[in-house]
Order: structure tokens, then C-alpha cells, then sequence
């Protein structure tokens, strides 16, 4: 007697929500966001790193971090789980290496680059990245903010 048997292989993998290099403008709130997917139990915790430190919900910066175990159903049925980084007032000092690290799966890293209100040809094509933005409108804006900076109304 001989039976056929197909077994899945479910590998635990984390992702970033967003770019790998987020621009973001100095005095902004900023959150970012990992999703920890194809679990067999929820991780127990995520951790964030700002380089190699761990950051706490205790911090002097008003800084927290959050699981959200129930973003596809219920926490029984879910094998995805988002984890973030809430950074309430950002400032141009925290521009840095932030990682989630959660205990089940492999971490992922993100650059975070804090602008002082002046433009840069990469927080533009950060941007056209993300909201996926055709060839013209992306030349358009960076004349646009090259003209601006130019005229020193930035």
C-alpha cells in the first residue's frame, strides 16, 4: 500500500510597509510599519531598533510602538501581524536605521531621512515611488521644486 502525500513548506517572512528609504519633513508624525506574514502563531514580540538600540514605550521622546494582530479577522484565524513605530514629532536628528525585529521571523531595516524643509531629487522620487507617478508629472514637480529652490522660496 503507498500513499501520496503533499506537504507545504510555510516560511515566516517580514516586510516593510512602504520604501526602504522614507523621506519625511522635520516636525512630522511619522509611523512606520512591518507586516509579519504566513505565521503558524502570531509573534510574541516585535522590537524596533533605531541602529542598534532597542526603542521602549517608555522613552523620554514620546516615541511608542504597536501589534496589531487582528488586521485580516480575528487573532485565532490571523498569520499576519503588523507591527509600527510611531514617531509623534520627528526631528531632523532622528534621521537614522530603524528595524523591526519580531521573534519569529527574520528582521527588516528601513532609512529613515528627516528633511529640514528643503527638497532633494530622492524625497521626490520617493514619493514617485510610492503613489507611482508617470515619467512627465515627475519631471514636472522636480522643475517645478528645482525653479522653487532657485528662487530661495523653499
Amino acid at each position: 500500500m503507498s500513499a501520496k502525500i503533499h506537504l507545504g513548506v510555510v516560511v515566516p517572512h517580514t516586510e516593510l510597509i512602504g520604501d526602504r528609504n522614507r523621506f519625511v519633513k522635520a516636525g512630522s508624525r511619522v509611523a512606520l510599519h512591518c507586516i509579519v506574514r504566513d505565521t503558524l502563531e502570531p509573534p510574541a514580540y516585535i522590537i524596533w531598533f533605531r541602529g542598534k538600540t532597542q526603542i521602549t514605550n517608555d522613552n523620554e521622546m514620546g516615541w511608542y510602538t504597536e501589534i496589531d494582530r487582528t488586521i485580516f479577522g480575528n487573532a485565532d484565524s490571523s498569520s499576519n501581524t503588523i507591527g509600527s513605530l510611531i514617531i509623534p514629532c520627528v526631528r531632523k536628528l532622528d534621521s537614522d536605521t530603524y528595524t523591526c525585529e519580531p521573534s519569529n521571523s527574520a528582521s527588516v531595516s528601513v532609512e529613515l531621512h528627516v528633511l529640514n524643509g528643503e527638497y532633494s531629487a530622492s524625497a521626490i522620487m520617493s514619493v514617485a515611488g510610492s503613489h507611482r507617478l508617470s515619467k512627465s508629472v515627475f519631471t514636472c514637480h522636480l522643475s517645478f521644486l528645482l525653479l522653487l529652490q532657485a528662487m530661495g522660496k523653499t
